[in-house]
């Protein structure tokens, strides 16, 4: 038996897990095995985190799977709060290996200029703008997007 939960550390709101998830927000384990068992297939283990971090929980999205506790039903003496935790890093995803939909969900403060420069796909550039062209708070990355396929064309 696995306690702990998913918190998202995005400092904003993401709909994930078939429900929006708040800033600080936290999502129980139990509940996402629950919710994932058929999907998953396994028993309610380490697997099922580590299938959790590559499918739903996508590196560097934000999200961070906290553990407290990996056997509740042995006898384990109690620690303190702060020596319990157990947080599973999110690495980053290089901007060579994002996807179209991820280019086009960047947001102004995570720096796409830069973030662009580092792609080099223009078929990824083109579905990318085809994703943000029209939408509301999008008139800035469409611009920057269209400039960096300019660029490799």
């Amino acid at each position: 038996m696995i306690k702990g939960y998913v918190v998202n550390n995005l400092g904003r709101g993401k709909h994930i897990f078939k429900q929006s998830v708040s800033p600080g927000m936290k999502v129980p384990l139990d509940k996402l095995y629950e919710q994932y068992s058929a999907a998953y297939g396994g028993e309610f283990d380490t697997g099922f985190l580590e299938w959790l971090e590559g499918t739903k929980v996508p590196r560097g999205s934000g999200f961070d799977i906290v553990v407290e506790a990996l056997d509740a039903e042995k006898d384990v003496p109690q620690q303190p709060e702060e020596e319990k935790k157990v947080v599973v890093k999110q690495r980053k995803v290089h901007p060579t290996n994002l996807t179209a939909r991820q280019i086009a969900d960047l947001k102004i403060k995570d720096k796409p200029k830069i973030v662009l420069q580092e792609v080099m796909s223009i078929h990824k550039l083109r579905r990318a703008y085809t994703l943000c062209k029209g939408r509301p708070g999008k008139e800035t990355l469409t611009k920057l997007i269209r400039e960096r396929m300019t660029e490799l064309s």
